[in-house]
């Protein structure tokens, strides 16, 4: 019998869930990456620094979570790194899968700010990248919360001792 072993690496932007997302490959998990999955337009609006439309957050998310859900029954030990930004999709994913272990990489933008100069960061706006912050709702069920801070390597070691 093969265990499953399915986390969730969530919170706002520059918190440093690609960053653990990919060091947990070290230790046989795959990696999906949410945002690589989001839909053409929506990836336009946010480098444009206009955000999606509700409609069009709604559509995103139920394709990443298809890709993702999809990829879940190829995978003994799958993370996913991905914003969730707002706690009713995170509810939704819970309903249709309760296995998922759910781990929150928490900051304030104050603390992040310099990660957003780093080349190559999928937004760069930091308007809007404060926007997003401001609107990230904390989740209303139990995670696993992590201070980002911490160095990478006590995260990793949190992630996997959860």
């Amino acid at each position: 019998m093969n265990i499953k072993d399915k986390l969730i690496l969530f919170g706002p932007p520059g918190v440093g869930k690609s960053t653990i997302g990919r060091m947990l490959t070290d230790y046989g998990y795959h990696y999906f990456d949410g945002d690589a999955y989001s839909l053409p337009e929506g990836v336009v609006l946010n480098h444009q620094g206009k955000g999606m439309t509700p409609e069009l957050r709604d559509r995103d998310y139920a394709h990443i979570i298809d890709r993702f859900l999809e990829q879940t029954s190829e995978h003994n030990k799958i993370v996913m790194d991905y914003h969730f930004m707002f706690d009713r999709y995170r509810i939704n994913l819970r309903q249709l899968d309760s296995s998922l272990r759910w781990v929150y990489l928490a900051a304030s933008f104050q603390d992040v700010e310099d990660r957003f100069h780093r080349p190559g960061h999928l937004l760069s706006d930091l308007v809007f990248i404060k926007k997003i912050f401001g609107m990230f709702e904390e989740p209303s069920f139990d995670v696993k919360k992590i201070d980002a801070l911490l160095p990478v390597e006590e995260v990793v070691r949190q992630v996997l001792d959860f």
